[in-house]
């Protein structure tokens, strides 16, 4: 939405058709659009870079020199601090003939209560990890402005642990950025494997194998997949997780009940 909202003020009309398209995937982190002698591309302003040779600056195309990476690399880390999800893109006659068209950052805020319901996390003993395909400056300024602290750790670092230095790892970590799906499960083992109770929350079709072999699955209802909500334990209604920090307190107060309950009638009895 908000790059239709951009290309309308642009001037840009969506009139091409549509012949096919590469899907985006967190493996690949791009997504390919073809249409009537041109492709169109978006993704990690990294891939998407090293897919160019060429660029598009003041209407004509050249190619790509060493300084104009160094100031598209800078744009994109202005960007990224300022808590922008920033897309590359690039068009060309075909996916190896792409020229650089520029960078676009989208304002994705957290809500309002994800900082009061991290601070209860903390005061009931619950640590809040954040695992993420973004990359690091725009993770690392999210978790920051919700109160998130600790080290941080890319999927391709993560590559590079064994089992038993990832279950080390993972005590330090609370932010993981770049991540696919395999990094999401390997995460999940390791915290397991410490004894810690872990529930986790996802959307898409890529979260569905850790939110099965978490010890709690949680989905989101507005924009979680089928597949998500299939293999998840309970499904997030408003897809809020501030919803979730309020159900562990009914649940903790629930047991309370029930324990003194318990000990009350074998007094009792």
């Amino acid at each position: 939405r908000a790059l239709l909202v951009l290309a309308e003020k642009a001037g840009v009309k969506n009139d091409e058709k549509r012949l096919g398209e590469i899907p985006f995937s967190a493996d690949s982190m791009f997504m390919l659009t073809r249409h009537p002698g041109i492709v169109y591309v978006k993704g990690a302003p990294e891939r998407v870079l090293g897919m160019c040779h060429s660029m598009l600056s003041n209407g004509k195309i050249h190619k790509i020199s060493s300084k104009d990476i160094e100031t598209i690399k800078s744009a994109n880390e202005k960007m990224a601090s300022s808590a922008l999800r920033v897309l590359g893109i690039a068009a060309g006659k075909s996916e190896k003939d792409l020229y650089f068209v520029g960078l676009v950052g989208m304002m994705d805020p957290p809500r309002a209560e994800i900082k009061h319901a991290i601070k209860l996390c903390k005061s009931a003993g619950i640590r809040a990890v954040v695992i993420t395909g973004d990359q690091k400056l725009t993770s690392l300024a999210v978790a920051k402005s919700v109160g998130i602290s600790g080290g941080s750790m890319s999927g391709e670092e993560l590559d590079k642990l064994d089992d038993d230095n990832l279950r080390k790892a993972v005590n330090t970590i609370s932010l993981y950025y770049r991540t696919t799906s395999a990094h999401k499960v390997r995460i999940l083992h390791a915290l397991q494997s410490n004894g810690e109770i872990v529930a986790m929350t996802g959307d898409g079709v890529n979260d569905a194998p850790a939110l099965k072999k978490a010890d709690v699955g949680v989905a989101m209802n507005i924009k979680g997949t089928d597949v998500t909500k299939d293999v998840a334990d309970i499904v997030l209604v408003d897809d809020n997780f501030a919803s979730i920090v309020s159900a562990v307190k009914e649940g903790r107060v629930i047991f309370d009940n029930i324990h003194k309950t318990t000990v009350y009638l074998l007094a009792g009895s």
